[in-house]
């Protein structure tokens, strides 16, 4: 890690009751199934202009002030929560990864300066054992 890299939580877990989090939040499948979100634990991470909590959807998080950038810390933190994930809920993993291509992918058509870095990591999520096909249970 270097000096300036943000530091990730996987999951929820030892996310503060009360002090405000930055964490990527699986939404579901309409629009974006993955966001980045500015909340509490206790606050559900709602969703702005909405009463519904993502709270329990916290696919890692960060105590960071400012907003985090898309780095290759961050891809590593979704990776580590993907993997948590795809224990109870291989739809919500597959939703996930997908999101998480298309990230690496943005990165390097907008010329992130980790974009090759950020594409090797998740394209490493090859390994994960997750079911990639909604209907095939």
């Amino acid at each position: 890690m270097t000096t300036n890299e943000t530091s990730w939580h996987v999951g929820f877990k030892g996310l503060s009751d009360v002090k405000a989090a930055w964490a990527y939040v699986y939404e579901g499948n309409e629009g974006e199934p993955v966001r980045l979100v500015r909340g509490s634990f206790r606050d559900g991470f709602y969703e702005e202009g909405t009463e519904r909590s993502l709270g329990y959807r916290v696919i890692c998080w960060t105590d960071a002030a400012d907003r985090p950038s898309f780095d290759q810390a961050a891809v590593r933190a979704l990776l580590g929560g993907i993997e948590q994930v795809v224990e109870y809920e291989q739809s919500v993993a597959f939703a996930t990864e997908n999101w998480l291509h298309r990230q690496a992918l943005e990165a390097v058509v907008y010329g992130n300066p980790e974009a090759i870095e950020i594409a090797q990591l998740a394209l490493g999520s090859h390994h994960i054992e997750i079911n990639r096909y909604y209907g095939a249970y």
